[in-house]
């Protein structure tokens, strides 16, 4: 974890109140307050809903990971974010008003800068890979991304993405059908690129190289490149 993330995490967990949930829970985020998440055990998916029920996974929370719930107090525009437990899980949630009345604001106000710089750079590269790779593009980046995040590397080389994932919730997370994203996949399994086992619901990256030089990886930083 960036230092800054970690001091940001402790804090958050230090002022913070626990709370547990358990798997397939749901909890919608109410738009009302900034809050601030700090994930210490279990997994997490955030998820967004449009107006037509269209769903989108933005980002996957597993230990040390943070979330920062912002408000537009100026607005009537509001996200409908909720999070999905995949797993029982364990965070620390506290409003941004009540940090701020435990340290000085100048230190709030940099870490939560810094944090935030961050996940803007990390949602700029992927609005590049989609603009220069298209729909097959974002589930490549995707998947380096999710090797980054929770690759374990086997004894044959290959990597296995150690994480409960399925064909649904990676077009969720690159924002396309169903249908498309299989179509893609069977593709790079037929290519040896990729293979998926279909008990434990996990990706297994056969050529990882192969799927960086179709994207021109450019060995971004894994703070940047990662989808946690």
């Amino acid at each position: 974890m960036l230092e800054f993330n970690n001091e940001l995490f402790n804090l958050i967990k230090r002022y913070g109140e626990c709370k547990n949930f358990k798997q397939n829970e749901i909890v919608y985020l109410n738009n009302e307050k900034n809050f601030l998440y700090a994930f210490e055990k279990g997994l997490t998916f955030l998820k967004h809903t449009d107006i037509t029920g269209k769903v989108l996974l933005s980002k996957i929370c597993k230990n040390g990971s943070i979330y920062i719930e912002t408000v537009d107090e100026y607005s009537q525009f509001q996200i409908n974010y909720h999070l999905f437990f995949k797993e029982n899980t364990t965070l620390y949630q506290v409003s941004i008003n009540k940090l701020k009345e435990k340290i000085d604001n100048d230190d709030l106000n940099t870490l939560i800068l810094k944090y935030s710089h961050n996940e803007i750079k990390k949602r700029e590269l992927i609005l590049r890979d989609y603009t220069f790779y298209n729909k097959k593009g974002m589930i490549l980046s995707n998947l380096v991304r999710l090797a980054n995040s929770f690759g374990k590397i086997l004894n044959n080389g290959t990597i296995l993405i150690d994480i409960n994932l399925t064909h649904e919730d990676l077009s969720q997370l690159c924002g396309m059908s169903r249908e498309r994203t299989t179509k893609t996949l069977s593709k790079l399994k037929s290519d040896n690129v990729l293979d998926y086992d279909k008990k434990s619901k996990k990706f297994i990256l056969l050529d990882l190289d192969s799927i960086k030089n179709q994207i021109n990886c450019e060995e971004c930083p894994l703070n940047f490149c990662n989808i946690c």
